[in-house]
């Protein structure tokens, strides 16, 4: 809703300080011009096994839950409570994540098959944070996809973990780490790095089902600073 401070009848004037709505006066010449807006996009990431629609509406997800708080938030600390908790999700039939935010808040989120939305249920307290989260067996990679790498360049994330029935994998942030949008990491999966890793196939250097995505996310890592490792569990 709308209307002028202004009044619209010559030599007449609303002040804030009146609260006055139209019409203000006796012959006001003021109305109020009721405009529908459209609900807002929401442009953010978030983590997924795979690589969901850009314009997807966010499903209805289960509200994030408060674990605990870490008074000591030394690295040891939080790699053992992220591991801890990895133990509980790396099974479930959907993507989960665990938070530890930079004031030492632990929190856990719930999304569907396909992804989980720490950005949508945690807001700013996402960011920074260390993260951990689980793809199902009938949706991994067996590595990050390019909604996981922009969330942790979009939050600043100071690292992020994934973990499958096969792999664990983790970026960590460094003090050479450098931004890329959503653009630049999705043309660096389905375009920049394709012919290589097809050609890596054909001479047997990689698995074509299990080495897809952490072929990518290491030409990524090289690219803009960040550190990767991918290992068994």
């Amino acid at each position: 809703m709308r209307f002028k401070r202004k009044c619209q009848t010559p030599g007449r004037r609303l002040f804030a300080e009146q609260n006055l709505m139209p019409p203000a006066h006796p012959r006001c010449a003021c109305a109020i011009e009721y405009i529908e807006l459209e609900p807002p996009v929401f442009a953010e990431r978030f983590l997924s096994a795979g690589d969901e629609d850009k314009n997807e509406e966010i499903p209805e997800h289960d509200p994030p839950e408060y674990l605990c708080s870490l008074v000591d938030m030394t690295e040891d600390v939080i790699q053992s409570v992220l591991k801890e908790y990895e133990t509980e999700i790396v099974d479930s039939a959907i993507e989960n994540a665990v938070v530890i935010s930079r004031s030492g808040l632990v929190w856990k989120c719930f999304g569907n098959k396909n992804a989980v939305y720490p950005n949508i249920d945690l807001g700013e307290e996402l960011r920074g944070a260390y993260v951990t989260h689980n793809h199902p067996m009938s949706d991994t990679h067996f590595s990050f996809s390019y909604d996981d790498i922009s969330l942790f360049m979009d939050y600043e994330l100071s690292q992020l973990k994934g973990v499958d029935f096969r792999y664990t994998y983790i970026i960590q942030r460094t003090l050479e780490t450098s931004y890329a949008d959503i653009a630049e990491l999705e043309h660096a999966y389905k375009v920049e790095n394709y012919t290589e890793f097809l050609e890596q196939v054909f001479y047997g250097n990689v698995d074509a089902d299990l080495d897809e995505y952490d072929f990518y996310v290491r030409r990524l890592a090289e690219k803009y600073g960040f550190r990767y490792e991918r290992k068994k569990r």
